[in-house]
């Protein structure tokens, strides 16, 4: 399941929202050509249990959340101590739980996180992704103001594009409204409790207008050969679409170029109980 571009309201009217992509947060290796700026750390946050938070415009820029408090993302509410002692099963509807269990602080409900950042000046002329690793149990995001996206996903990490919503050089102003007394895709990641929050982290990409959205290679280690697979994207129709030549450099992790065959690997040979 997906994060959608149609969502609902808290209060079930339909909202339109930006398309979502497939994306990597916190990405093991690094391009320069896809410079991002990382949301994770301190987010101002605040509980919302009579859901009042939308009505009153809590996401809009300027707003200050009432009676905010510091908290930390990526990471779940009821690991930094929001809410009261109390059991970890609110809501046996919306999650089986083998065992309830005590816990030193539970708030089920809803809760908002928000957040400003400046956007580099550099970014002038780039297309702006703002990716989200994950939220749970939903979360409706809005950026200056604007609604973005409602994240209802199972695993899944994705991006969407903002560029419309800010300016080079300009400030960035990221809210979202986090429930965990709703439906739950993250499986067994609940078992114990419907936890709540943003559970991984949240950075702004910036990228050409045309660039590498994904790539991946598939080992064929019988052939001692590799299958590369590269998707490029177009992000605007002000660059026409033509011919592209992709150039690949084969390196180690140490970046030297590797000269080295790799090592005929053995064959797995299936047993009573494998693991």
């Amino acid at each position: 399941m997906a994060a959608s571009a149609e969502s609902p309201k808290v209060n079930g009217t339909p909202r339109q929202g930006r398309e979502p992509s497939p994306a990597v947060v916190n990405p093991a290796l690094r391009s320069p050509f896809r410079e991002t700026v990382s949301l994770n750390g301190t987010w101002d946050f605040c509980t919302d249990p009579e859901l009042q938070g939308e009505s009153a415009g809590w996401y809009l820029p300027g707003k200050v959340l009432p009676s905010a408090r510091p908290l930390q993302v990526p990471g779940c509410w009821e690991a930094q101590g929001v809410g009261e002692p109390g059991l970890s099963s609110a809501n046996n509807k919306l999650v089986y739980e083998p065992t309830n269990v005590k816990l030193r602080a539970a708030y089920t409900g809803a809760a908002w996180y928000k957040k400003d950042v400046a956007i580099p000046t550099h970014w002038a002329g780039r297309q702006i992704w703002l990716k989200v690793g994950g939220v749970n149990a939903q979360g409706w995001i809005w950026l200056n103001g604007t609604f973005v996206a409602h994240d209802w996903a199972y695993c899944g990490t994705w991006k969407y594009n903002v560029t419309d919503l800010v300016a080079a050089g300009g400030k960035a102003t990221i809210a979202v409204l986090v429930r965990n007394d709703v439906a739950s895709r993250r499986g067994e990641s609940n078992c114990v409790r419907v936890y709540g929050g943003l559970a991984r982290g949240v950075e702004l990409e910036a990228t050409p207008a045309v660039f590498i959205d994904n790539a991946f290679v598939e080992p064929l280690f019988d052939q001692q050969k590799a299958r590369l697979y590269v998707t490029l994207r177009n992000a605007t129709s002000a660059v026409p679409n033509k011919p592209y030549t992709l150039q690949v450099n084969v390196a180690t992790v140490a970046d030297r170029p590797s000269r080295a065959k790799p090592p005929r690997p053995y064959r797995w040979v299936p047993v009573q109980r494998p693991n």
